[in-house]
C-alpha cells in the first residue's frame, strides 16, 4: 500500500524534526566535558550492572517478538536482585517507569523473558505482587539449536551481513577507481 502525499509530508516533516533534535543533542553534549573512560575490568558498585555476556544472543529470537526492550527489563530485573535472596521484586509499575513504556509493555516482555527461561516469576502471597528470579542465559550455539526460527533469523542475517559487507567493498573499489580514472584525464 502506498503512502500518500500528505503521509509522505507527514513523515519527511518528522524525519526532519528528528535531525533537528539530534544536532541540538549533540550541541548540549559538546557543550560539557567529555566524560570519562569505562573500564569494565575496573568499574564496580553502585551504578553498574553486572549482566551475563550471553544475554546478547537472545536478539537472534526477534521472530519471536525479542527486542532491546527484552533485554534491558532482564538487566532491570538482574539490578534489583537481593544478593541475599536471590529474589527481585520491582513492581510493574516500578520497570515500566524506568523503560519509559506501559505496564503492558512490560507484562509482554516479562511474559517473553519467562517463555524463553530467563525469569522464573513467582506470586508473593496474595498481593498483587511478583517475585523475579533471574536465570542464567543460554550460549549462542544452545538457543540456536533449542529455537529454530532464532537459527533461521541468525543465519539469515548473517548472510545479509556479508552480502552488504561485500556490496560496499565493491562499491568503494569502483569509488576509487572512477577517481583514479578522473585524475589520470
Amino acid at each position: 500500500m502506498a503512502l500518500t502525499e500528505a503521509q509522505i509530508i507527514a513523515q519527511q516533516e518528522s524525519r526532519a524534526r528528528k535531525k533537528e533534535m539530534i544536532k541540538d543533542l549533540e550541541a548540549i553534549t559538546k557543550k560539557h566535558a567529555e566524560q570519562p573512560f569505562y573500564n569494565k575490568h575496573e568499574e564496580a558498585g553502585d551504578g553498574f550492572i553486572k549482566v551475563p555476556r550471553n544475554i546478547m544472543h537472545y536478539m537472534n529470537l526477534q521472530p519471536y517478538g525479542f527486542t532491546t526492550e527484552t533485554i534491558f527489563i532482564y538487566q532491570i530485573i538482574i539490578q534489583y536482585t537481593n544478593k541475599d535472596t536471590g529474589c527481585a521484586y520491582p513492581s510493574q509499575y516500578a520497570l515500566a517507569k524506568l523503560l519509559k513504556k506501559t505496564t503492558s509493555t512490560v507484562k509482554k516482555h516479562v511474559a517473553l523473558l519467562k517463555k524463553v527461561g530467563l525469569v522464573r516469576v513467582e506470586r508473593i502471597n496474595q498481593a498483587n505482587a511478583n517475585r523475579y528470579i533471574p536465570l542464567i542465559p543460554l550460549s549462542e550455539a544452545e538457543l540456536l539449536q533449542r529455537y529454530p526460527l532464532a537459527k533461521e533469523y541468525h543465519d539469515e542475517f548473517e548472510q545479509s551481513m556479508i552480502d552488504f559487507s561485500a556490496a560496499e567493498t565493491q562499491r568503494m573499489r569502483d569509488y576509487r577507481a572512477k577517481k583514479k580514472e578522473e585524475t589520470a584525464i
